[in-house]
């Protein structure tokens, strides 16, 4: 398979999903090896096409160009500034 056609097929499947995504996800969605998909995504984040953000032991990626997970769908929280809201405020 043509490298460029998979990393295509990867950027795809980024750009369809509406959340970020694992590795085991993008290699299953791209009928793909879990390694070989991480090997493509390291390539890729190293370009700067996709972002990647690690929780927990989990490492979930994204567009570069727009995450899933930006402020259309989440706006952005207000800063917490210690107060709950009690007679102090």
């Amino acid at each position: 398979m043509d490298p460029s056609f998979l990393e295509e097929i990867i950027l795809s499947i980024l750009r369809q999903s509406d959340t970020s995504l694992t590795i085991l996800e993008i290699a299953e969605k791209a009928r793909i090896h879990r390694v070989t998909a991480s090997k493509y995504l390291a390539v890729l984040e190293a370009r700067g096409h996709v972002k990647r953000r690690d929780v927990g032991k989990a490492k979930l990626y994204s567009p570069a160009g727009g995450s899933p997970m930006d402020n259309t769908k989440f706006p952005e929280l207000p800063v917490f500034n210690g107060n709950y809201g009690g007679e102090n405020e």
